[in-house]
Order: structure tokens, then sequence, then C-alpha cells
């Protein structure tokens, strides 16, 4: 049975692979199998079938569990995505590992620069929440959260930051509101894929675009074709 019921909210990491350029037929060889194009985008949808459940499911004799994949890739590296982030996990930590060799490893993305670029000098987008971890306070305050509108234009968030370090962001057009995506660190991406999905996709190209240009990602990181 496919999981579709939260196909809107896509999670998973950016990757790299040491190995050179990766095509379709290296993600089927995790047992990953090609469904469709996303419209007129460069983003695929892949359908991962697994004889475990990965989300609680309950089991019955002789049954398998569909999970769909979303991906962007380009070059070296790949966008993961799934509606269940314990899917990208466990292709990660399982399948993954098995068809790439090398491995696979994680594209960091410069959260904490990025945050305070936009607190200093606002441009396309403002920061709707942000994630940190504190070193001043020893074991008493490790980290916090913050969650706004504009958080670049709160006094008491702008106040704390020489405190903070920040490892995972939200970040909102500045022109209509609009939440685009969630970052971390690690490579992490979430967004919602809304409908129509192509004009979320270019929204969430255009973010990538940004974080290029401006080198919060490693040089010819996503999308370059």
């Amino acid at each position: 049975m496919m999981r579709t019921e939260s196909y809107r909210n896509l999670s998973g990491l950016l990757l790299e692979s040491p190995g050179g350029p990766i095509g379709v037929h290296d993600i089927e060889r995790a047992a990953v199998r090609f469904d469709r194009a996303i419209g007129d985008t460069r983003w695929e949808q892949f359908v991962f079938t697994s004889s475990t459940p990965l989300l609680g499911e309950p089991t019955i004799e002789s049954s398998s569990f569909d999970y769909l994949v979303v991906c962007r890739r380009s070059g070296p590296r790949i966008l993961l995505m799934s509606p269940h982030r314990e899917v990208v996990d466990h292709l990660l930590e399982r399948n993954l590992g098995k068809a790439f060799v090398p491995r696979l490893r994680h594209v960091p993305i410069a959260v904490d620069d990025l945050v305070r670029a936009i607190v200093d000098k606002p441009s396309l987008y403002s920061l709707s929440s942000v994630h940190a971890r504190v070193g001043a306070f020893g074991d008493n305050l490790t980290s916090v959260s913050y969650y706004g509108e504009d958080l670049g234009e709160a006094q008491m968030f702008r106040d704390q930051m020489e405190k903070l370090s920040f490892y995972a962001c939200g970040l909102r057009s500045t022109i209509d509101g609009t939440r685009l995506i969630r970052l971390g660190s690690d490579g992490a991406i979430s967004f919602m894929l809304t409908k129509p999905e192509n004009r979320r996709i270019q929204d969430v190209e255009k973010v990538l675009i940004f974080l290029r240009r401006h080198h919060y990602l490693p040089v010819d990181v996503l999308p370059s074709g």
C-alpha cells in the first residue's frame, strides 16, 4: 500500500556522491523504482518497496509496504525526500549504503551565516523560525527556538544573537509572506509541496539558487542542471 496521505509535507537530506554524477539507474539499485517526473520540473517521484513496515503499520503475511520518495538530481548531488523522514533515514542507512560506494555524504548548509546575514541585511527571505545552541550558560540552558513572522525585526531576538549558534531555520518570502522551506546545517531540508506543484518547486529551487550564489552551500550544489 502506498503511503501518500502526507504527500504535501516533504522532508529529507541534501546529499553528495563522491563517485560522480547520480543517474536514475543508481537510485534504482537501492530498490527504489522510478515512477514519474513531477510536472515539467527536474524533480522525480520514486517508490520504495519495503518488506517490513517503517512507520509502525500492522503486518500481515506476505505483505509489502510502498513509500513515496521524491528526488532532485544534479550531477553528484541529490536532494532525497519523502513525506516521512523515517523513509529517507532508512534508505540512507540501509539501501543507499549498498548502492553507492563510496557512501553518500551530507552536504552542509551554512545556517549560522545565513541567519546572521538575513538579520543584518534583509533580502528576498525573512526568518520564520530558528533553532540554536547556547554556549553561555553551561548545562542550565543548552538550546533555544524562536518562531515569528519576521524574527530579524524582533529586538529581543537580535539582542540574544551573540550568545547563539544557529543550526536550523525556516525561511519566509518577504514578498507575500509565504512560508517556503526549513533548513538544517546537516543538509536537512523540508517544505510543503502545495498545489500547483510546479510553482512550489520553482519557489524551492529559487531558495537553493539563492543559497548557492551567496555561498551558504558548497560550490556546484543544487540546482545546476
